[in-house]
């Protein structure tokens, strides 16, 4: 199953996990990580967290998604930029940078 085949194009158009989950009549969690495969195959299923999820139709809705993931993957990286300290104290720094 493609998620992408259950999304429609732009924000107006977005739809919720609710409604996701019975028209595919998958679980919350199935849906997820179809959307999550969705994105890894390249489609931007860009989630709005007031209307749904939807695919982008327009340069500045793709751009908006992109921007996002971007700063998630900033938080992630720097989260674990600071572990270093951490294991520098246990002195396992070495094994695993």
């Amino acid at each position: 199953m493609n998620i992408e085949t259950y999304l429609s194009y732009g924000k107006a158009n977005a739809k919720s996990r609710t409604q996701l989950i019975t028209e595919t009549g998958l679980s919350d969690r199935m849906v997820r990580r179809q959307i999550e495969g969705a994105r890894e195959r390249g489609i931007a299923a860009i989630p709005n967290y007031k209307s749904g999820y939807f695919l982008a139709q327009t340069e500045e809705e793709l751009n908006e998604f992109r921007s996002k993931e971007k700063a998630k993957a900033f938080k992630i990286l720097k989260a674990i930029r600071r572990t270093y300290h951490t294991a520098d104290q246990f002195g396992i720094a070495s094994s695993w940078r």
